[in-house]
């Protein structure tokens, strides 16, 4: 018995949809930190994975009434969550503002990095941010 092509091609498009491969993911807060303004904050958050990308770790600049959205992705750094399944929520990514147009993003050594910047503009202007490693404990 010959099966025909088109149920080949529906078989196909099942799979394609059914693992997921094009859901963008969902993002869930894990922290915000606010500068000393409070006109701008930092948003760590996770976004979940798919069938082909593991969940990661992103941070966004953002003003202070900006709502995340799940398509949003980090604009300051992205990196797999894998790295950080042994740490708590609250210290998967420290943040320090040293001012209002200055922050620091401190994370684990060992973090696989998909994105790191070191600016990001802003409603108040250019915000220099620094990105150091740090020994997990």
């Amino acid at each position: 018995m010959k099966i025909p092509k088109i149920y080949y091609c529906l078989f196909a498009l099942f799979m394609l949809f059914s693992c997921n491969i094009f859901d963008e993911g969902k993002n869930t807060i894990v922290k915000e930190f606010y500068n000393p303004q409070k006109s701008l904050k930092v948003i760590v958050f996770e976004k979940s994975g798919n069938a082909t990308a593991n969940n990661s770790i992103q941070v966004s600049i953002e003003s202070k009434d900006y709502k995340l959205t799940n398509s949003d992705n980090g604009n300051t750094f992205i990196a797999d969550k894998k790295e950080f399944l042994k740490l708590p929520n609250d210290s998967l990514i420290l943040v320090k503002w040293f001012d209002n147009k200055k922050v620091e993003i401190n994370y684990p050594s060992d973090a696989e990095i998909f994105k790191i910047e070191e600016s990001v503009e802003s409603e108040i202007g250019k915000v220099k941010v620094l990105h150091n490693s740090r020994k997990k404990s």
